[in-house]
């Protein structure tokens, strides 16, 4: 992570860096499904992390433009690698950045525009430090310690100035906003009380993605509605994710469970989990549509038995003509027990479109926690974390004012 001649800093300004509770977590995949395991999990602990003394960063004086711009096409070209020292934490915020950014580069940054772009704009504005997870989070880390410093550096988007950079040749830039973890950023830094700088790389800025871009109109997203879709998609298999296990990650509150579920079902059980987990955890009715021909909700799962809803059994409305519409209740069980509500919507007029609508039955978490054989102290645990989730839940529902002095748009001049 570090390069060999790191350098140690003085603190300076206190700036306060906690994270949240982070629970332990299982890692393994099955594709296939091992079904209800009978091996025992482990308590189901949350412990918090204090405050971290340390944080690896690019020091921008000791990054070279000419360097980074070989490496664009030749990644291993000499000096093409992030100089980095480590920063004593707290420290003061003027003289530091943190990146958020679409991934166009190596697994160590190298060969990045945007983090060119971003590094050339630090020396502009005398940012002495930048904060890119590339860097400041240990790569070659697994298991607990791997996802405290995923979590702990989340905090600095809340904390510091952003320098934002999700331009990638070759992709859509409402696709990129969309992608789960540049989304979880966005929701961080909407509730950050610093400046957020957005650095563009284009060469002609006619054609750039800030000229066409209402940036406030970004962090406006509903987070809840918005992950929805992208779980649905990937349920669907509309979309993909590098690491699906990276859902405890964007799903701290259930970081456990999704993590012994991720080693105990297969991808759609685990993914339904996930869904089933996401709308309990926001208490809402989410719709979504789909294309018949493209994707279709999965009728088959390992674990979870799907069945039609026989208390609502086939609903035909009372619209006459070609905008008749089918209504399909189903009801998703885990071992017997309702877990989540689809309702399924086919109009006559467009039979290739499907609306699908979907509600968590109030005792979901429980079924899953039964499920995954969590034992009787591990639900105990769990029900006393559950003020912890109310206030979660209050922080992530509320939407926040994001004024549009709080932006700074930058393009390329070169």
């Amino acid at each position: 992570m570090a390069s060999s001649n790191s350098t140690e800093l003085q603190s300076t300004v206190p700036v306060p860096l906690t994270g949240p509770g982070i629970p332990e977590f299982i890692e393994q995949y099955s594709e296939e499904g091992r079904g209800m395991s009978s091996t025992s999990n482990a308590a189901l602990t949350f412990d918090t992390p204090g405050p971290i003394s340390s944080l690896f960063a690019v020091l921008i004086a000791d990054v070279s433009i000419e360097s980074l711009q070989l490496g664009i096409n030749d990644v291993d070209a000499h000096g093409s690698e992030l100089k980095s020292c480590l920063v004593p934490l707290p420290i003061e915020t003027s003289s530091v950045a943190v990146l958020s950014w679409r991934w166009d580069g190596d697994h160590k940054g190298r060969g990045s525009r945007n983090i060119l772009r971003a590094v050339i704009y630090a020396k502009q504005v005398g940012i002495r430090y930048l904060f890119i997870d590339v860097v400041s989070i240990d790569q070659s880390l697994e298991g607990d310690e791997l996802i405290k410093q995923v979590m702990l550096f989340s905090t600095l988007y809340t904390t510091v100035p952003v320098l934002v950079a999700y331009q990638k040749e070759g992709t859509i830039f409402w696709e990129t906003v969309r992608r789960p973890w540049i989304l979880s950023e966005i929701f961080l830094i909407r509730s950050s009380p610093s400046m957020v700088t957005f650095v563009d790389h284009s060469t002609d800025y006619k054609d750039g993605w800030l000229a066409h871009i209402d940036i406030p109109l970004v962090f406006h997203t509903r987070h809840a509605t918005a992950y929805f879709q992208f779980l649905m998609e990937l349920l669907c298999r509309q979309c993909d994710m590098t690491a699906i296990s990276d859902l405890k990650f964007l799903m701290p509150d259930y970081a456990k469970i999704l993590a012994i579920s991720f080693q105990k079902m297969s991808r759609d059980d685990y993914l339904l989990t996930a869904i089933t987990l996401h709308q309990l955890f926001h208490k809402t009715r989410s719709r979504t549509v789909f294309h018949r021909r493209e994707s279709r909700f999965p009728r088959f799962f390992h674990q979870y038995e799907l069945d039609y809803d026989k208390e609502t059994l086939f609903q035909l409305d009372d619209t006459e003509g070609y905008s008749r519409q089918i209504k399909l209740p189903l009801v998703l069980s885990l071992r017997g027990r309702k877990v989540i509500h689809v309702l399924v919507t086919n109009g006559f007029r467009d039979m290739d479109i499907n609306t699908v609508e979907v509600y968590a039955h109030p005792d979901a978490d429980l079924a899953i926690l039964d499920a995954l054989d969590i034992g009787a102290e591990g639900i105990a645990e769990y029900l006393a974390k559950e003020d912890t989730r109310v206030l979660a839940r209050e922080r992530v529902n509320t939407r926040h004012p994001t004024p549009s002095s709080k932006f700074v748009i930058l393009r390329s001049s070169s």
